[in-house]
């Protein structure tokens, strides 16, 4: 007969079993709420996310994160470093991938012109660079940021606003570069205000909804005559209510699109096809009084009109509501709980719109944190190579060939 163990030996194994059972049970829910963290911070976990986070515990993974020049991410350059086009500015890339220009030779030396008929003239083709280029480039620094940066949430902010704020790639190959170099990344998680400010000072932006030839009158900014006519365009104060601001449900009116875009004529490009840098041109704009929301915009303001226009823009209730809106559905869920939205946007208004901390505001609060948002994002092509990347540990020059792939 076996001997039947005491009774306190009985319970002790029972506690140890419990206790152990208990404490599997919770690294598993680490585990997830680790896994679900750095599913909506990073492009996709790896080994070593999961390691750093459980060194370091989520609050300061969160604060690394929203703190992107702290991280030393100087490793990661090797990626880029043969991507030129990255570090030109426009009218560099614009001499090098602009369109052949025709360039006339006289055969006979000038001072023959003067006694002889014209001669005839030498046509020298310049062929340029493809234009591919320039966006190839900027695609394949846009995969290997994502694949190997450390500053994850910021690459993937980058994004958000890149979307946010969206030009036509093919139509501004030559502004591109500048757009996401210098437009883009030195305000993802900074100033909503500044960041505002740089896009509507951009050419990028200025050339794809046509404002560079909104005028009140006079001719383009080169002597050139402009194409439509010089009238006042309304396409860039529409997209700027409707979709980088208060949104289509914002409280603005047709008025306001008309006034809005009164403020901005003369808001222009120098040298369109040559320099692209931005120009104010005070002969196209109407120095008229206007009225925005209610606001009265004084006459004779010249390019201050639309900087009022952005400081109304971005204090405004709508656009807090919108922005948080939007930063929530990537974070948490296509449609995420008006309480998160509510607190965010409160918290958008109160810092004078500092999307960090708006930002923490969504990544601290118990909805983020709720399982019930556990896997309800879907990847788009891009993020599932690039998560895809990440998790085996693979190594990629991020070119033609895999973009490929992701546009099928």
């Amino acid at each position: 007969m076996r001997t039947p163990l005491p009774a306190a030996l009985v319970l002790a194994l029972i506690a140890t079993s419990a206790a152990t059972s208990t404490a599997a049970a919770a690294r598993r829910a680490d585990r997830e709420v680790i896994e679900h963290l750095l599913s909506r911070l990073t492009y996709g976990p790896t080994a070593e996310d999961r390691r750093h986070v459980e060194e370091i515990g989520i609050p300061a993974y969160i604060d690394e994160q929203l703190d992107p020049a702290a991280i030393d991410d100087g490793a990661f350059g090797k990626h880029l470093a043969s991507l030129s086009t990255l570090r030109s500015a426009s009218p560099s890339l614009m001499a090098t991938f602009n369109p052949p220009k025709m360039q006339y030779t006289p055969s006979l030396l000038p001072v023959l012109l003067c006694t002889m008929p014209a001669p005839p003239l030498n046509i020298v083709k310049k062929p340029p660079a493809p234009t591919a280029v320039i966006v190839s480039e900027l695609q394949q620094a846009a995969l290997l940021r994502a694949v190997y940066s450390s500053r994850q949430l910021y690459e993937r902010l980058v994004n958000f606003w890149e979307n946010h704020f969206s030009i036509n790639i093919n139509k501004e190959r030559m502004y591109v570069t500048t757009f996401d170099r210098d437009v883009i990344r030195p305000f993802a998680l900074g100033n909503f205000r500044a960041l505002l400010g740089a896009t509507a000072h951009s050419p990028a932006m200025l050339f794809y909804l046509d404002n560079w030839q909104s005028s009140a009158g006079g001719g383009a900014a080169d002597g050139r005559p402009l194409r439509g006519g010089g009238s006042v365009n309304e396409n860039y104060a529409r997209e700027l209510l409707e979709l980088h601001t208060l949104g289509v449900d914002g409280g603005y009116t047709q008025r306001d699109v008309e006034e809005v875009a009164r403020c901005f004529t003369g808001w222009s490009i120098y040298k369109v096809d040559e320099a692209g840098l931005f120009l104010f041109d005070p002969t196209r704009h109407d120095d008229g009084e206007k009225r925005v929301l209610g606001h009265r915009i004084p006459p004779g303001g010249g390019i201050a009109d639309g900087e009022m226009v952005l400081d109304i823009l971005a204090k405004h209730p709508s656009t807090a509501r919108f922005i948080a809106t939007k930063l929530a559905r990537m974070f948490l869920s296509d449609e995420p709980p008006p309480s998160v939205v509510k607190r965010a946007a409160a918290v958008f208004l109160s810092s004078n719109g500092s999307i960090k901390e708006t930002v923490r505001a969504i990544l601290e609060s118990r909805e983020f944190a709720s399982r019930g948002n556990y896997g309800k994002k879907m990847k788009s092509p891009f993020e599932y190579a690039a998560s895809a990347l990440r998790a085996l540990n693979a190594q990629t020059d991020g070119g033609p060939a895999l973009f490929d792939w992701i546009a099928r």
